[in-house]
Protein backbone atom coordinates (compact mmCIF):
# COMPACT_ATOMS: atom_id res chain seq x y z
CA UNK A 1 0.00 0.00 0.00
CA UNK A 2 1.03 3.55 -1.03
CA UNK A 3 2.29 5.73 1.94
CA UNK A 4 1.36 9.76 1.67
CA UNK A 5 4.07 12.11 1.19
CA UNK A 6 3.64 15.75 1.14
CA UNK A 7 4.43 18.05 -1.73
CA UNK A 8 8.38 18.60 -2.15
CA UNK A 9 9.43 15.36 0.31
CA UNK A 10 11.97 13.59 -0.69
CA UNK A 11 11.40 9.61 1.12
CA UNK A 12 14.69 7.50 1.92
CA UNK A 13 13.34 3.98 1.01
CA UNK A 14 12.12 2.95 -2.29
CA UNK A 15 8.35 2.09 -2.86
CA UNK A 16 4.99 4.18 -3.91
CA UNK A 17 3.93 7.26 -2.30
CA UNK A 18 0.30 8.99 -2.71
CA UNK A 19 -0.38 12.58 -2.42
CA UNK A 20 -3.38 14.44 -3.06
CA UNK A 21 -4.04 17.70 -3.61
CA UNK A 22 -7.47 19.94 -4.70
CA UNK A 23 -7.62 19.57 -8.72
CA UNK A 24 -9.12 22.72 -9.02
CA UNK A 25 -5.74 24.49 -8.00
CA UNK A 26 -2.87 24.68 -10.68
CA UNK A 27 -1.11 21.01 -10.42
CA UNK A 28 2.16 20.57 -8.72
CA UNK A 29 4.62 18.59 -11.09
CA UNK A 30 6.13 16.67 -9.09
CA UNK A 31 24.80 -12.73 -14.35
CA UNK A 32 28.01 -14.04 -12.10
CA UNK A 33 30.43 -15.55 -9.78
CA UNK A 34 30.70 -15.91 -5.91
CA UNK A 35 33.92 -16.72 -4.28
CA UNK A 36 33.17 -18.50 -1.35
CA UNK A 37 35.65 -19.13 1.79
CA UNK A 38 34.54 -21.10 4.41
CA UNK A 39 35.45 -23.86 7.00
CA UNK A 40 33.77 -27.07 6.89
CA UNK A 41 34.28 -30.67 7.76
CA UNK A 42 34.74 -32.12 4.49
CA UNK A 43 36.42 -30.90 1.38
CA UNK A 44 40.02 -30.24 0.03
CA UNK A 45 41.60 -27.84 1.82
CA UNK A 46 43.34 -25.14 1.65
CA UNK A 47 42.80 -25.07 -2.39
CA UNK A 48 40.67 -23.38 -5.15
CA UNK A 49 37.75 -25.41 -6.69
CA UNK A 50 36.02 -23.87 -9.55
CA UNK A 51 32.10 -24.88 -9.74
CA UNK A 52 28.75 -24.57 -11.36
CA UNK A 53 25.32 -24.95 -10.14
CA UNK A 54 24.89 -27.84 -12.07
CA UNK A 55 27.89 -29.71 -9.68
CA UNK A 56 26.50 -32.13 -7.41
CA UNK A 57 28.30 -30.07 -4.50
CA UNK A 58 27.19 -32.61 -1.62
CA UNK A 59 30.27 -35.17 -3.83
CA UNK A 60 32.93 -32.31 -2.91
CA UNK A 61 31.72 -30.24 -0.08
CA UNK A 62 29.44 -32.47 2.20
CA UNK A 63 28.60 -32.63 5.66
CA UNK A 64 28.91 -28.70 7.26
CA UNK A 65 31.29 -27.25 4.54
CA UNK A 66 28.63 -27.19 1.57
CA UNK A 67 26.01 -24.65 3.12
CA UNK A 68 27.60 -21.60 2.37
CA UNK A 69 28.07 -22.82 -1.34
CA UNK A 70 24.26 -23.80 -1.18
CA UNK A 71 23.18 -20.28 -0.06
CA UNK A 72 24.88 -18.79 -2.81
CA UNK A 73 23.32 -20.63 -5.46
CA UNK A 74 19.99 -20.38 -3.95
CA UNK A 75 20.28 -16.60 -4.15
CA UNK A 76 21.43 -17.42 -7.97
CA UNK A 77 24.91 -17.32 -8.30
CA UNK A 78 26.18 -19.63 -11.25
CA UNK A 79 29.55 -20.08 -10.95
CA UNK A 80 31.58 -20.69 -7.47
CA UNK A 81 35.05 -20.31 -6.23
CA UNK A 82 35.09 -22.12 -3.38
CA UNK A 83 38.05 -22.43 -0.59
CA UNK A 84 37.89 -24.50 2.24
CA UNK A 85 40.21 -23.41 5.02
CA UNK A 86 42.31 -24.36 8.18
CA UNK A 87 45.42 -26.02 9.39
CA UNK A 88 45.85 -29.59 10.77
CA UNK A 89 43.12 -31.67 11.36
CA UNK A 90 43.14 -35.68 11.30
CA UNK A 91 41.18 -37.74 8.81
CA UNK A 92 38.37 -40.41 10.33
CA UNK A 93 39.92 -43.73 9.81
CA UNK A 94 38.93 -47.36 10.85
CA UNK A 95 40.83 -51.22 10.51
CA UNK A 96 39.12 -53.86 8.42
CA UNK A 97 39.79 -57.57 9.70
CA UNK A 98 40.29 -60.49 7.92
CA UNK A 99 38.37 -63.71 8.77
CA UNK A 100 40.98 -65.91 9.85
CA UNK A 101 40.42 -67.97 13.17
CA UNK A 102 42.16 -65.01 15.07
CA UNK A 103 40.58 -61.84 13.19
CA UNK A 104 43.69 -59.67 12.21
CA UNK A 105 44.01 -56.48 10.92
CA UNK A 106 44.00 -56.47 6.82
CA UNK A 107 43.03 -52.88 5.66
CA UNK A 108 43.39 -49.06 6.75
CA UNK A 109 40.26 -47.37 5.65
CA UNK A 110 41.17 -43.71 5.88
CA UNK A 111 38.25 -40.94 4.71
CA UNK A 112 39.39 -38.58 2.04
CA UNK A 113 39.92 -35.45 4.62
CA UNK A 114 40.44 -34.24 7.79
CA UNK A 115 37.37 -32.83 9.57
CA UNK A 116 34.72 -35.01 12.36
CA UNK A 117 31.86 -35.96 9.61
CA UNK A 118 30.22 -38.95 11.03
CA UNK A 119 30.44 -41.37 8.00
CA UNK A 120 29.67 -44.90 8.44
CA UNK A 121 30.37 -48.30 6.78
CA UNK A 122 28.97 -51.70 5.87
CA UNK A 123 30.49 -54.60 4.33
CA UNK A 124 28.53 -57.19 3.31
CA UNK A 125 27.68 -59.83 0.27
CA UNK A 126 25.87 -58.67 -3.16
CA UNK A 127 21.76 -59.82 -2.41
CA UNK A 128 21.76 -62.34 -4.72
CA UNK A 129 25.18 -62.56 -6.35
CA UNK A 130 27.44 -65.17 -4.61
CA UNK A 131 30.54 -64.07 -6.54
CA UNK A 132 30.46 -60.30 -4.87
CA UNK A 133 30.37 -58.12 -1.49
CA UNK A 134 30.60 -54.41 -1.53
CA UNK A 135 31.64 -51.67 1.00
CA UNK A 136 28.80 -49.47 1.06
CA UNK A 137 29.86 -45.68 3.32
CA UNK A 138 26.74 -44.52 4.88
CA UNK A 139 25.86 -41.12 6.28
CA UNK A 140 22.87 -40.86 9.34
CA UNK A 141 21.72 -43.87 7.45
CA UNK A 142 21.67 -42.89 3.86
CA UNK A 143 24.16 -44.73 1.40
CA UNK A 144 26.82 -42.57 -0.33
CA UNK A 145 28.39 -45.29 -1.86
CA UNK A 146 28.73 -48.85 -2.93
CA UNK A 147 32.29 -50.48 -4.24
CA UNK A 148 32.01 -53.98 -4.94
CA UNK A 149 34.53 -56.34 -5.25
CA UNK A 150 35.16 -59.73 -6.37
CA UNK A 151 34.77 -62.46 -2.75
CA UNK A 152 37.82 -64.49 -2.38
CA UNK A 153 39.45 -67.07 -0.02
CA UNK A 154 43.23 -65.44 -0.82
CA UNK A 155 42.74 -62.09 -2.79
CA UNK A 156 39.72 -60.58 -1.22
CA UNK A 157 41.85 -57.65 0.25
CA UNK A 158 43.75 -56.98 -2.43
CA UNK A 159 40.52 -57.13 -4.46
CA UNK A 160 38.74 -54.53 -2.24
CA UNK A 161 41.63 -51.99 -2.31
CA UNK A 162 41.85 -52.36 -6.51
CA UNK A 163 38.01 -51.54 -6.79
CA UNK A 164 38.22 -48.23 -4.24
CA UNK A 165 41.06 -46.79 -6.02
CA UNK A 166 38.75 -44.10 -7.27
CA UNK A 167 36.41 -43.93 -4.12
CA UNK A 168 35.10 -40.26 -3.22
CA UNK A 169 35.07 -40.69 -0.03
CA UNK A 170 38.18 -43.10 1.23
CA UNK A 171 41.39 -44.08 0.82
CA UNK A 172 42.37 -47.96 1.87
CA UNK A 173 45.60 -49.54 2.37
CA UNK A 174 46.58 -52.88 3.36
CA UNK A 175 48.33 -53.25 6.95
CA UNK A 176 52.11 -53.32 6.60
CA UNK A 177 53.18 -56.88 7.35
CA UNK A 178 49.85 -58.67 6.56
CA UNK A 179 49.65 -62.26 5.22
CA UNK A 180 46.42 -63.19 6.36
CA UNK A 181 43.96 -65.42 4.05
CA UNK A 182 42.45 -62.08 2.18
CA UNK A 183 38.91 -63.13 3.03
CA UNK A 184 37.43 -59.80 4.88
CA UNK A 185 34.72 -59.87 7.68
CA UNK A 186 31.55 -58.95 7.53
CA UNK A 187 30.45 -55.61 8.93
CA UNK A 188 26.65 -54.84 9.61
CA UNK A 189 27.14 -51.12 10.71
CA UNK A 190 30.59 -49.62 11.92
CA UNK A 191 31.64 -46.03 11.63
CA UNK A 192 34.86 -44.04 11.21
CA UNK A 193 36.67 -42.63 13.84
CA UNK A 194 39.42 -39.89 15.04
CA UNK A 195 38.35 -37.67 12.42
CA UNK A 196 39.25 -33.88 13.16
CA UNK A 197 38.27 -30.50 11.97
CA UNK A 198 41.54 -28.37 10.93
CA UNK A 199 42.01 -25.00 13.33
CA UNK A 200 40.54 -22.49 11.47
CA UNK A 201 42.02 -19.07 12.46
CA UNK A 202 41.25 -14.86 11.11
CA UNK A 203 45.18 -15.74 9.99
CA UNK A 204 43.20 -19.05 7.89
CA UNK A 205 40.18 -16.38 6.31
CA UNK A 206 43.41 -14.12 5.25
CA UNK A 207 45.10 -16.62 2.88
CA UNK A 208 42.15 -17.92 1.97
CA UNK A 209 41.54 -14.85 0.30
CA UNK A 210 44.94 -14.55 -0.53
CA UNK A 211 44.64 -17.86 -2.96
CA UNK A 212 41.65 -16.14 -4.65
CA UNK A 213 44.11 -12.71 -5.77
CA UNK A 214 44.19 -14.22 -9.59
CA UNK A 215 40.54 -15.19 -9.60
CA UNK A 216 37.74 -13.32 -11.08
CA UNK A 217 34.89 -13.13 -8.99
CA UNK A 218 31.62 -10.64 -8.31
CA UNK A 219 31.16 -11.14 -4.69
CA UNK A 220 33.04 -12.69 -1.61
CA UNK A 221 31.55 -14.09 1.02
CA UNK A 222 32.92 -16.29 4.04
CA UNK A 223 30.59 -18.43 6.62
CA UNK A 224 31.52 -16.47 9.91
CA UNK A 225 29.35 -13.52 11.52
CA UNK A 226 33.03 -12.77 13.02
CA UNK A 227 33.44 -8.90 12.69
CA UNK A 228 37.15 -9.08 12.57
CA UNK A 229 37.10 -11.73 9.22
CA UNK A 230 34.51 -9.13 7.85
CA UNK A 231 36.82 -6.14 8.35
CA UNK A 232 39.47 -8.70 6.70
CA UNK A 233 37.58 -9.24 3.85
CA UNK A 234 36.48 -5.65 2.78
CA UNK A 235 40.09 -4.53 3.10
CA UNK A 236 40.96 -7.45 0.75
CA UNK A 237 38.58 -6.52 -1.50
CA UNK A 238 39.11 -2.95 -1.56
CA UNK A 239 43.04 -3.73 -2.15
CA UNK A 240 41.89 -5.86 -5.36
CA UNK A 241 40.04 -3.20 -6.71
CA UNK A 242 43.11 -0.82 -6.67
CA UNK A 243 44.33 -3.93 -8.52
CA UNK A 244 41.85 -3.84 -11.10
CA UNK A 245 39.62 -6.69 -9.69
CA UNK A 246 36.08 -5.61 -9.09
CA UNK A 247 33.74 -6.82 -7.05
CA UNK A 248 32.31 -6.89 -3.74
CA UNK A 249 32.75 -7.68 0.03
CA UNK A 250 29.13 -9.31 1.32
CA UNK A 251 29.20 -9.70 4.94
CA UNK A 252 26.59 -10.08 7.35
CA UNK A 253 25.24 -9.92 10.82
CA UNK A 254 22.29 -11.94 13.09
CA UNK A 255 19.54 -10.34 15.00
CA UNK A 256 21.34 -11.43 17.94
CA UNK A 257 23.45 -8.44 17.47
CA UNK A 258 21.19 -5.30 18.77
CA UNK A 259 19.80 -3.65 15.25
CA UNK A 260 21.39 -0.29 16.62
CA UNK A 261 24.81 -1.92 16.70
CA UNK A 262 23.92 -3.43 13.18
CA UNK A 263 23.60 0.32 12.03
CA UNK A 264 26.81 1.33 13.54
CA UNK A 265 28.45 -1.84 11.74
CA UNK A 266 27.16 -0.78 8.50
CA UNK A 267 28.17 2.97 8.31
CA UNK A 268 31.82 2.24 9.42
CA UNK A 269 32.50 0.57 6.11
CA UNK A 270 31.05 3.52 4.37
CA UNK A 271 32.52 1.85 1.49
CA UNK A 272 30.86 1.09 -2.18
CA UNK A 273 32.87 -2.62 -2.70
CA UNK A 274 31.07 -3.52 1.12
CA UNK A 275 27.51 -4.70 1.01
CA UNK A 276 26.00 -5.51 4.03
CA UNK A 277 23.30 -7.53 5.38
CA UNK A 278 21.38 -6.86 8.40
CA UNK A 279 18.60 -8.52 8.25
CA UNK A 280 17.21 -12.39 7.78
CA UNK A 281 14.42 -13.93 7.57
CA UNK A 282 12.40 -17.76 8.18
CA UNK A 283 12.31 -20.52 5.19
CA UNK A 284 10.09 -22.85 4.42
CA UNK A 285 11.48 -25.36 6.47
CA UNK A 286 11.43 -22.95 9.24
CA UNK A 287 14.83 -22.36 9.93
CA UNK A 288 16.33 -18.64 10.63
CA UNK A 289 18.61 -17.31 7.68
CA UNK A 290 20.73 -14.47 8.91
CA UNK A 291 24.08 -13.50 9.15
CA UNK A 292 26.58 -15.31 6.90
CA UNK A 293 23.98 -17.13 5.45
CA UNK A 294 21.48 -14.35 4.36
CA UNK A 295 24.98 -12.95 3.14
CA UNK A 296 25.49 -15.75 0.98
CA UNK A 297 22.75 -15.73 -0.33
CA UNK A 298 22.72 -11.76 -1.31
CA UNK A 299 26.08 -12.39 -2.81
CA UNK A 300 24.95 -15.04 -5.10
CA UNK A 301 21.77 -12.41 -5.92
CA UNK A 302 23.68 -9.53 -6.63
CA UNK A 303 26.03 -11.48 -8.68
CA UNK A 304 23.76 -13.73 -10.10
CA UNK A 305 21.06 -10.70 -11.41
CA UNK A 306 22.28 -8.80 -15.13
CA UNK A 307 23.65 -5.28 -13.95
CA UNK A 308 20.72 -3.79 -16.00
CA UNK A 309 18.72 -4.55 -13.01
CA UNK A 310 18.39 -3.73 -9.16
CA UNK A 311 17.84 -6.29 -6.05
CA UNK A 312 15.86 -3.62 -5.06
CA UNK A 313 12.18 -5.21 -4.19
CA UNK A 314 13.66 -8.62 -5.63
CA UNK A 315 11.59 -11.42 -3.94
CA UNK A 316 13.70 -14.13 -2.17
CA UNK A 317 12.62 -17.59 -3.06
CA UNK A 318 13.35 -19.32 -0.18
CA UNK A 319 12.16 -16.75 2.27
CA UNK A 320 8.45 -17.09 4.05
CA UNK A 321 8.57 -14.55 6.88
CA UNK A 322 10.61 -11.98 8.86
CA UNK A 323 12.82 -12.77 11.85
CA UNK A 324 12.32 -9.34 12.92
CA UNK A 325 9.84 -6.57 12.96
CA UNK A 326 11.16 -3.19 11.84
CA UNK A 327 9.17 0.16 12.23
CA UNK A 328 9.12 2.70 9.18
CA UNK A 329 11.73 4.74 10.66
CA UNK A 330 14.08 1.88 11.14
CA UNK A 331 13.69 1.19 7.98
CA UNK A 332 14.74 4.65 6.68
CA UNK A 333 17.88 4.22 9.19
CA UNK A 334 18.86 1.18 7.36
CA UNK A 335 18.95 3.08 4.16
CA UNK A 336 20.65 6.33 5.81
CA UNK A 337 23.62 3.83 7.32
CA UNK A 338 24.48 1.67 4.29
CA UNK A 339 22.64 -1.60 5.35
CA UNK A 340 20.61 -4.38 3.58
CA UNK A 341 17.40 -5.37 4.79
CA UNK A 342 14.18 -7.00 4.19
CA UNK A 343 10.58 -6.36 4.05
CA UNK A 344 7.42 -7.42 3.15
CA UNK A 345 5.18 -6.69 -0.06
CA UNK A 346 1.64 -6.01 0.02
CA UNK A 347 2.00 -9.68 -1.52
CA UNK A 348 3.12 -10.60 2.06
CA UNK A 349 6.38 -11.62 0.36
CA UNK A 350 9.63 -10.99 1.90
CA UNK A 351 11.97 -9.32 -0.42
CA UNK A 352 14.69 -7.11 -0.19
CA UNK A 353 14.53 -3.39 0.61
CA UNK A 354 16.77 -1.72 -0.96
CA UNK A 355 19.56 -2.52 -2.95
CA UNK A 356 22.67 -0.18 -1.34
CA UNK A 357 25.99 -0.51 -0.51
CA UNK A 358 27.39 0.77 2.40
CA UNK A 359 28.66 4.39 0.99
CA UNK A 360 26.77 6.87 2.61
CA UNK A 361 29.25 9.67 2.83
CA UNK A 362 30.54 9.95 -1.04
CA UNK A 363 33.66 12.37 -1.05
CA UNK A 364 36.67 12.95 -3.64
CA UNK A 365 35.83 11.86 -6.67
CA UNK A 366 32.92 9.43 -5.50
CA UNK A 367 29.29 10.23 -6.36
CA UNK A 368 25.72 9.39 -5.03
CA UNK A 369 25.54 6.93 -7.79
CA UNK A 370 28.10 4.43 -6.03
CA UNK A 371 25.65 4.07 -3.37
CA UNK A 372 23.48 1.94 -5.50
CA UNK A 373 24.36 -1.63 -5.74
CA UNK A 374 22.77 -1.42 -9.80
CA UNK A 375 25.13 1.06 -10.62
CA UNK A 376 27.97 0.20 -9.18
CA UNK A 377 27.88 -2.73 -10.83
CA UNK A 378 27.17 -1.59 -14.25
CA UNK A 379 30.72 0.80 -13.47
CA UNK A 380 32.61 -2.33 -12.51
CA UNK A 381 31.38 -4.04 -15.78
CA UNK A 382 32.10 -1.04 -18.34
CA UNK A 383 35.63 -0.46 -16.65
CA UNK A 384 36.36 -4.62 -16.86
CA UNK A 385 35.19 -4.62 -20.18
CA UNK A 386 36.43 -1.91 -21.73
CA UNK A 387 39.85 -2.82 -19.94
CA UNK A 388 39.28 -6.41 -21.15
CA UNK A 389 39.64 -5.26 -24.96
CA UNK A 390 42.29 -2.71 -24.82
CA UNK A 391 44.49 -4.18 -22.53
CA UNK A 392 45.52 -6.43 -25.40
CA UNK A 393 46.50 -3.49 -27.55
CA UNK A 394 49.80 -2.13 -24.93
CA UNK A 395 52.50 -2.71 -26.75
CA UNK A 396 50.90 -3.53 -30.09
CA UNK A 397 49.71 -0.17 -31.40
CA UNK A 398 52.31 3.04 -32.45
CA UNK A 399 51.91 5.99 -30.22
CA UNK A 400 50.53 7.87 -33.23
CA UNK A 401 46.76 9.21 -33.96
CA UNK A 402 45.97 6.10 -35.80
CA UNK A 403 47.03 3.95 -32.55
CA UNK A 404 44.87 6.23 -30.14
CA UNK A 405 41.96 6.07 -32.74
CA UNK A 406 42.43 2.76 -32.30
CA UNK A 407 41.87 2.52 -28.90
CA UNK A 408 39.08 5.23 -28.95
CA UNK A 409 37.09 3.10 -31.56
CA UNK A 410 37.33 -0.67 -29.21
CA UNK A 411 36.15 1.48 -26.10
CA UNK A 412 33.39 3.35 -28.36
CA UNK A 413 32.42 -0.21 -29.42
CA UNK A 414 31.98 -1.21 -25.90
CA UNK A 415 29.99 2.16 -24.94
CA UNK A 416 27.62 1.66 -27.64
CA UNK A 417 26.75 -2.16 -26.59
CA UNK A 418 26.25 -0.70 -22.92
CA UNK A 419 23.86 1.41 -24.63
CA UNK A 420 21.68 -0.70 -26.68
CA UNK A 421 21.87 -3.43 -23.65
CA UNK A 422 20.51 -0.23 -21.82
CA UNK A 423 22.85 -0.03 -19.29
CA UNK A 424 24.17 3.30 -20.28
CA UNK A 425 22.28 6.32 -20.99
CA UNK A 426 22.75 7.57 -24.92
CA UNK A 427 25.61 9.59 -25.77
CA UNK A 428 28.18 7.79 -23.74
CA UNK A 429 31.94 8.73 -25.64
CA UNK A 430 35.56 8.60 -25.60
CA UNK A 431 37.45 11.02 -26.02
CA UNK A 432 41.40 11.94 -26.36
CA UNK A 433 43.19 14.38 -23.45
CA UNK A 434 45.41 16.24 -26.07
CA UNK A 435 47.48 17.84 -23.47
CA UNK A 436 47.99 15.67 -20.82
CA UNK A 437 51.18 14.23 -20.92
CA UNK A 438 53.98 14.90 -23.48
CA UNK A 439 55.22 10.90 -22.63
CA UNK A 440 55.79 9.89 -26.40
CA UNK A 441 54.49 6.64 -24.89
CA UNK A 442 51.25 7.22 -23.00
CA UNK A 443 47.85 8.15 -24.13
CA UNK A 444 44.99 9.92 -21.45
CA UNK A 445 41.29 9.44 -23.00
CA UNK A 446 38.17 10.83 -21.13
CA UNK A 447 35.24 8.46 -20.92
CA UNK A 448 32.16 10.19 -19.93
CA UNK A 449 29.01 7.91 -19.27
CA UNK A 450 25.65 7.61 -17.35
CA UNK A 451 25.01 4.48 -15.80
CA UNK A 452 21.51 4.31 -16.04
CA UNK A 453 19.44 4.00 -12.43
CA UNK A 454 16.29 1.99 -11.38
CA UNK A 455 12.85 4.05 -11.18
CA UNK A 456 12.74 2.95 -7.41
CA UNK A 457 10.24 5.90 -6.19
CA UNK A 458 6.87 6.38 -7.80
CA UNK A 459 4.74 9.73 -6.23
CA UNK A 460 1.49 9.36 -7.32
CA UNK A 461 -0.89 12.57 -7.21
CA UNK A 462 -4.32 11.79 -7.07
CA UNK A 463 -6.38 14.89 -8.02
CA UNK A 464 -9.92 15.16 -6.01
CA UNK A 465 -12.49 17.57 -6.18
CA UNK A 466 -15.82 17.98 -4.59
CA UNK A 467 -17.96 18.50 -7.48
CA UNK A 468 -17.36 18.33 -11.42
CA UNK A 469 -17.58 21.68 -11.64
CA UNK A 470 -15.45 22.88 -9.21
Amino acid sequence: MGIFFTAGEKKVRPGLYNRYENGSAKPIVADGTVATVFAGNWGPLNTIKALTQNDDISLIYGGTASEIIDRTIAGGSGKILAVRIGTGGTKGSVILKDTTATPVNAITATLKYEGDRALGYIIRDVLGDTASRELIITESGTILEKITFAVSTTGEVDSLIAAAAKSIYVDLAKVDGYAGTGKLALVASGTFTGGVNPTVTTESYSNGFSLLETKNWDCVVVDTNDTAVHAILSGFVNRMYLLGRMGFAVIGEPSSVLYDTRLTHAVAYNDYNTIYVGMGYINAAGEKIEGWKAAANIAGLVAGIPSKKSITHTVIADAVSLIETLTDTQYQNAVRNGMIAFSVSSDDQVWVDSGITTLTVPSGEDDKGWEKIKRVKIRFEMMTRISNKTEKLSGQVDGTDDGKTTVIQIAQGVLNDMVAEKKLASGAKIELVTDSSADPDSAYFNITAYDIDSLEKFYLVYKFRFSEAA
